[in-house]
């Protein structure tokens, strides 16, 4: 079996001490990962994203049309993906940016970051709002960041009729969210949303002398300990 076929059957993606990327797309996209459910990045110096969509819109122009069908039939990339564990990376800025036609993180369970330097937020919301299964955060030791999940162009509404006409209801599925040593840490969420935690059991938050509030809208739990 060529060892092309091997990596596009892999469950595990494991990357430790690799300079010479940026994100892992568009350089590994090629390569499909359809079976991919881990995706492990450590002591990679110069990972700014873990997937960054604009160089994947690059892609599309240059693959043909029979290479778009044939990732169709398989799915979109990344939507058998489980667990994502990142640490030491220490110029990860953002996870990804943007949703996109051939990106789902759809089966996301569990997102663990630890001692990642230049993290400055984890994703807009639009792309939170797709990750309809993610039930474990875990956040460690990033002492840039200043936010969890950005509100991207949600308009500041003076008044309260304004913010329910403008701004939709939000539904985070998550049970855990640990937050551990984030020194500069303002808000889970930036926006002033509606946010619905149906299913959130456990709030951890430790060493984060700059939280204020958790967001700047009412949040909903059913039930919850701090």
């Amino acid at each position: 079996m060529q060892v092309m076929k091997l990596i596009r059957l892999c469950e595990i993606l494991s990357l430790r001490g690799i300079n010479d990327l940026d994100n892992i797309l568009p350089d590994l996209y090629q390569e499909g990962f359809y079976e991919l459910k881990h995706i492990e990045l450590r002591e990679c110096d110069n990972i700014r994203r873990l997937v960054k969509t604009c160089d994947l819109d690059a892609l599309q122009i240059s693959v043909t049309s029979n290479e778009l069908g044939q990732r169709k039939t398989k799915g979109k990339l990344f939507s058998r993906v489980e667990e994502i564990n990142l640490e030491f990376l220490s110029r990860l800025e953002l996870l990804w940016d943007s949703p996109h036609t051939y990106i789902s993180f759809c089966n996301l369970k569990s997102i663990d970051i630890q001692f990642c330097s230049s993290l400055l937020e984890l994703f807009p919301v639009s792309v939170a709002q797709g990750l309809v299964n993610l039930r474990e955060l875990t956040i460690s030791e990033c002492k840039s960041l200043m936010v969890v999940i950005s509100a991207e162009n949600e308009q500041r509404c003076e008044s309260e009729i304004e913010l329910v006409n403008q701004v939709p209801d939000i539904v985070f599925p998550l049970a855990l969210i640990s937050l551990d040593n984030l020194p500069k840490l303002e808000s889970f969420f930036s926006g002033r949303s509606f946010i619905k935690y149906p299913s959130l059991k456990l709030i951890e938050a430790y060493g984060c002398p700059s939280m204020k509030r958790w967001s700047y809208g009412d949040n909903h739990y059913n039930q919850h300990q701090i």
